[in-house]
């Protein structure tokens, strides 16, 4: 790539003629109900129907948001810990063995056995929802970039319509559409 201006090869298929820029495609996007207004890059991006976009309809504010810059911190739900979840949940049930057991003192035979067998089974795969639990927050955690970085590094993004890849021209890097706003938040996808 020698202009600033020039479309970028993907790197998967080694094409550059069904790559279009990012930022062209979420402005075409924002006014594709104006039907007096030409959307050249959209009519370019979904002209080919042999392309494997699993794009949804670019009438649809799905499609906007795919392309659309991240905002920030507010894409991420920070993960709740699962002991924490069964405690809640156990404590309800407990609760509930307890009124069923003062209205019905004989159901407790059937009621018990199951709380316990509940018991063990999460103690069981207590490890692996852990495990995923610490996973998450590695993923959330970390610098978070400027909002001004994230939109300089996004208005240099393209997508490859041929493989429905993003690419990042300076770096080579090219992910998932799903993993574009993680990667410009906190650098990784």
């Amino acid at each position: 790539m020698t202009g600033s201006d020039e479309i970028p090869v993907c790197p998967v298929c080694q094409k550059n003629d069904r790559v279009f820029k990012v930022s062209q495609i979420y402005q075409e996007s924002l006014s594709i109900f104006n039907k007096k207004e030409k959307h050249p890059t959209l009519t370019a991006l979904l002209e080919n129907p042999k392309d494997n976009l699993g794009l949804p309809s670019p009438n649809s504010h799905e499609f906007t948001h795919l392309f659309t810059p991240p905002a920030g911190k507010t894409d991420f739900i920070r993960p709740i810990h699962p002991d924490i979840i069964m405690g809640v949940v156990f404590a309800i049930v407990f609760f509930l063995v307890y009124m069923v057991y003062a209205q019905m003192p004989q159901v407790i035979y059937y009621a018990v056995p199951v709380v316990v067998v509940a018991i063990v089974i999460y103690s069981i795969l207590r490890k692996n929802a852990v495990q995923s639990y610490q996973e998450s927050i590695a993923e959330v955690s970390g610098p978070v970039f400027s909002q001004e970085h994230v939109v300089e590094i996004w208005m240099k993004l393209y997508y490859c319509a041929r493989d429905g890849l993003v690419i990042e021209p300076e770096s080579g890097k090219i992910m998932r559409l799903d993993q574009m706003k993680p990667y410009l938040l906190r650098g990784k996808f």
